[in-house]
């Protein structure tokens, strides 16, 4: 079954995230490797969420909210609405996705509803 390619949106909040982590990498690293990961984060969105973006894990408390691991530490947060895809945030998997969390999740995917 062939699927209409979905037009992906990142949210202020998710090019944020991906700014922040990336200035932690080359802090950590080096330049190289901050850019590498903006652009291996490019190539991973456009992969798993062009086609098929409802595969993913859903977030259990806010069931309309899916995420997929990348990098082996970081999640990214999505939810679809129409043929648009928006990437809500960004997060390194060992931060703690508690309650706070799932209200800050559920404001990030109005906001991110709202603004496309």
């Amino acid at each position: 079954m062939e699927s209409t390619p979905h037009e992906i949106i990142l949210s202020k909040r998710a090019k944020q995230d991906v700014e922040d982590i990336s200035l932690y990498i080359e802090h950590r690293d080096s330049l190289y490797a901050a850019e590498q990961f903006k652009v291996d984060f490019v190539i991973e969105v456009e992969k798993n969420l062009k086609n098929f973006p409802e595969v993913h894990k859903q977030y259990e408390a806010i069931p309309q909210v899916h995420y997929f691991v990348f990098k082996k530490n970081y999640l990214i947060f999505h939810s679809t609405r129409g043929n648009n895809v928006y990437v809500i945030t960004v997060r390194h998997g060992a931060k703690d996705q508690n309650k706070g969390f799932t209200k800050s999740l559920a404001r990030l995917k109005r906001e991110a509803l709202r603004s496309g």
